[in-house]
């Protein structure tokens, strides 16, 4: 039996059938573009804590730089602790038998600007032998770069004693 409706029902279901095409359409290019914008914002917030990571590693950096650079001035001869390396060489001097006395601090004069200033110092001590070479390995050792300019030992006696030129960078 054919109903009177049976001539539309092509025309409207091709009429169902376009129209929820361009929906199912329509709501892909929707997702389509909510998908760039969750892209974007996903961007925004990678970029986001990437800065926050470079701004934490740039804050670490300057924490240690501080801590290096404390460490440094603390290693840097300057004016104020030359006294103190002084006293230490001497003190170190006592505690290796040998009886040390600095008869000069001598500035020198750099050639250019650029180059930090040298000190010569002089230390004479008196000892044995291998405690005044003991002492001579001593000051070798100093945390600063130590140049050697003269060294003699002569025996006075029974003991030996020593004269010690050297220079040192002074930071000003």
């Amino acid at each position: 039996m054919i109903t009177k409706y049976s001539k539309h029902t092509p025309l409207i279901l091709t009429l169902v059938l376009i129209l929820l095409a361009f929906l199912g359409i329509l709501s892909i290019y929707n997702i389509r573009e909510e998908i760039v914008i969750s892209s974007e914002l996903l961007s925004q917030v990678e970029q986001a804590e990437s800065k926050d990571a470079i701004v934490q590693s740039i804050n670490g950096l300057g924490n240690s730089n501080g801590i290096d650079i404390q460490a440094f001035e603390g290693l840097a001869l300057n004016d104020t602790s030359l006294v103190d390396m002084i006293e230490t060489i001497e003190k170190a001097a006592g505690s290796l038998n040998v009886e040390a006395r600095t008869q000069s601090v001598d500035k020198i004069k750099p050639a250019s600007d650029a180059e930090p200033q040298k000190l010569r110092v002089t230390i004479e001590g008196m000892g044995t032998w291998s405690n005044n070479f003991a002492f001579l390995k001593a000051l070798e050792s100093l945390p600063y770069r130590v140049m050697f300019d003269n060294v003699s030992l002569t025996k006075e006696g029974s003991t030996w004693k020593s004269t010690i030129v050297f220079s040192l960078y002074s930071f000003k």
